[in-house]
């Protein structure tokens, strides 16, 4: 009903006086889709009453004329209307309308003796006749009514002039079923009959005769039974139907004005058949008040002969009067008012654009959830009012929010804004809640926004779009415990624990130098207090990475062998040094685990160091010097820098080439022993990782030779 209102009441204007456009009865299309309304016939009177007569007003030049119509009879092909003054005792032999009798035109050039082309009534049927044709032919057929009435009308084209003819006395007249008497004399009296001519010439008289004073008309009353019901920013008036009223008038009383303004643009013909929800009503005469707006849906205006009108507004009380009018389109007296406050039962549109985004600050985990301010309600008009309240709605699946009559129990938050303020159009809040950030991994959350607006019926949206977002997972894995590693001659192999934590993804290994048992640190002040080397503090440390080993891989290894495991072959073959690893854990979202206070580097428990297991002798020193003393030979030599040199053998011979007896193992701290050193499988923690440089260097005193005779040495290196 509130959909199809405005076409109602555009459908007529007052007469000549206004531009009017064409309808038709129950189901007929309209100039504007019609579907509300249908016309009723009006003056059909009691005791086979047929004519009815009204004198127009006497014009200044003191001319005058009647109005003649009449329902139609059944049996007759015409009309013939005689006349006589209200002193004589018969009626002549000839009719007013001369010797032809009235009957349908079916003329073209009888239709422009009543009705001119260009004319207004010409205009108003040929709208009401083109609303006949299809929506694609409107724009480009015309339908001339000389066409309509050459060819004979439709049904439906019968229609139209039958209702138009209520309005129209010449369009009546165009029906067969009016006549306009202008050769009266104002002040006179005349009586009149009405005869219908059947299929054999003859006269049937049709009803009593009506007397009718040229100059002196009586207007109908007013209609009974007046009601205004409140619609929003609407009022739906209805009222008894009036036999003598060919059309009605409405007006409007506010408080806010110092007079009534007539509302209804044209005369009211048809009948309301719904009322402002859409529920059948027994067709009675109405007309419903309602606001315009313009296409950006803000309140607008409409003009009524000449008055500019706006509203109704919600919120405000009017009081509506009702007329009834002549064909001639003159209104009689007011009824007595009936009072209205429209009220706004139109939610407004749901909220839109809603998106849901993690926020950026990460210190602060939460999701920022945003939307649309919402401007108008659903049908397209401003809200007016200047408080909105916005309903978030939270759940952990989108199932839990399908159902809008649910929603209540998922609300999380609430707000208010002003949908009249432009500067902000988007707004949102932030969801901190802890319950949204799971203790490992990422969830998704679901969410929905209402709009509920300031009326006092607290008018609710429809739920927006559910839109899903997570917190992003910006804490790490703990640290990985190492269980062990071997070395062997190719390649070092570590082992760990499982990282317990649920949404994990895998492995990353790292390797750096190890120094002593510790992670290398290349800024560190070269010391030879070895205790002070083997102190670690992880302020800066160089892991590289070697190897990476996603979660599932790591699970098949553990089933297979029972612990997690990683084998770095790229290691230089037969390299001295010891190497430290590191494993750290990342999870499902690529947080890696940070090490000691966010440096990169283990903490202390957290590494390993290993070497290869590895059969490369030293490189052979280089005899720097061979000085004889009393009774004693001094041996020097200088070594390869070898990070694993442990000894020096010293050999002697009497011949350069006989076979040279070991006579001396010298240590790179100086000791000396009379035995060869055997070797040990060393620890990391006795291996440096650069090599110290007074180990280079090294002396022996052989005490054990005879004066006067030549000695060959040799030197050789022993590692670990």
């Amino acid at each position: 009903m509130l959909a199809r209102r405005a076409a109602a009441q555009r459908l007529w204007a007052k007469r000549a006086r206004a531009r009017r456009h064409a309808t038709g009865l129950c189901g007929v299309p309209l100039v504007i889709a019609l579907l509300i309304v249908c016309w009723a016939g009006h003056g059909q009177a009691l005791d086979q009453r047929y004519l009815y007569a009204t004198s127009s007003e006497v014009d200044p030049a003191g001319r005058a004329y009647i109005v003649l119509h009449w329902t139609a009879a059944e049996n007759v092909i015409g009309y013939n209307l005689y006349r006589k003054e209200a002193t004589a005792r018969t009626y002549p032999s000839l009719p007013v309308n001369g010797r032809a009798m009235i009957m349908p035109v079916d003329t073209c050039a009888a239709l422009r003796a009543i009705i001119p082309e260009r004319s207004e009534e010409w205009r108003m049927l040929h709208e009401a006749f083109r609303s006949l044709l299809p929506d694609d032919a409107k724009r480009t057929d015309a339908v001339d009514p000389c066409t309509v009435i050459a060819r004979g009308p439709t049904a439906e084209e019968e229609a139209i002039l039958e209702l138009l003819g209520e309005l129209d006395p010449a369009i009546r007249q165009v029906r067969g079923l009016a006549f306009i008497d202008h050769a009266v004399v104002p002040g006179a009296r005349y009586h009149y009959e009405l005869r219908g001519v059947g299929r054999g010439g003859e006269e049937i008289v049709l009803g009593p005769e009506v007397g009718v004073e040229v100059g002196v008309f009586e207007l109908p009353a007013p209609p009974e039974g007046l009601t205004a019901i409140a619609g929003d920013n609407t009022v739906l008036c209805l009222w008894e139907r009036n036999d003598e009223a060919h059309s009605y008038v409405v007006r409007r009383i506010s408080p806010y004005l110092p007079f009534p303004q007539i509302i209804s643009a044209q005369a009211i013909v048809f009948d309301v058949t719904e009322d402002l929800d859409g529920n059948a009503l027994d067709p009675r005469p109405g007309f419903v008040d309602y606001r315009r707006w313009d296409e950006d849906g803000f309140p607008s205006s409409h003009v009524v002969d000449g008055v500019t009108i706006f509203g109704p507004e919600n919120g405000k009380t009017y009081h509506y009067q009702v007329a009834s009018c002549d064909i001639l389109g003159r209104t009689g007296d007011w009824s007595e008012a009936q009072s209205a406050t429209p009220v706004d039962l139109t939610p407004p549109k749901a909220p839109t654009r809603v998106a849901v985004d993690p926020l950026v600050d990460p210190a602060t985990p939460g999701l920022v959830i945003s939307w649309r301010k919402v401007t108008h309600d659903i049908d397209g008009h401003r809200e007016l009012d200047t408080a909105h309240t916005y309903l978030v709605y939270r759940a952990d699946s989108l199932e839990a929010l399908d159902d809008p009559e649910a929603l209540s129990a998922y609300l999380v938050h609430s707000l208010t804004a002003d949908p009249t303020d432009s500067a902000i159009m988007t707004l949102s809040w932030t969801d901190t809640d802890p319950a949204i950030i799971p203790e490992y991994g990422e969830k998704d959350f679901w969410y929905r926004v209402r709009c509920v607006d300031g009326s006092p019926q607290g008018n609710m949206s429809a739920p927006s779009a559910a839109i899903s977002g997570r917190v992003p997972d910006t804490t790490p894995p703990g640290p990985t415990r190492l269980i062990r590693s071997e070395g062997y001659a190719e390649h070092i192999t570590i082992m760990w624990e499982p990282n317990p934590e649920p949404d994990l993804g895998g492995y990353q290994i790292y390797r750096s130098i190890c120094d002593f048992g510790v992670p290398y640190r290349p800024e560190r002040e070269v010391s030879h207090d070895v205790t002070a080397l083997k102190e670690f503090e992880p302020v800066y440390c160089d892991f590289v990475l070697v190897g990476e080993l996603l979660v599932a891989e790591a699970r098949k290894r553990l089933n297979e062998t029972g612990a997690v495991y990683f084998e770095d072959h790229a290691l230089p073959e037969g390299s001295p040094i010891c190497y430290a690893y590191w494993v750290r854990a990342f999870d499902m979202a690529r947080n890696l685990y940070p090490g000691v206070l966010d440096t990169a580097c283990p903490d202390k428990g957290e590494y390993l160091c290993q070497r290869l297991y590895e059969e490369t002798p030293p490189p052979a020193p280089i005899i720097s010097g061979l000085q004889a003393r009393s009774n004693a030979v001094l041996i020097e030599w200088v070594s390869s820098p070898v990070q694993d040199i442990r000894a020096f053998h010293v050999y002697r011979s009497t011949e350069e080439t006989e076979p040279p007896a070991f006579i001396a193992c010298v240590f790179i701290d100086g000791t000396v022993s009379t035995t060869p050193w055997t070797g040990i499988q060393p620890s990391c923690e006795e291996i440096p990782a650069e090599p110290d440089p007074t180990a280079l260097f090294g002396t022996f005193t052989d005490k054990g030779v005879e004066p006067h005779r030549e000695y060959w040495y040799r030197v050789a290196g022993v590692d670990w």
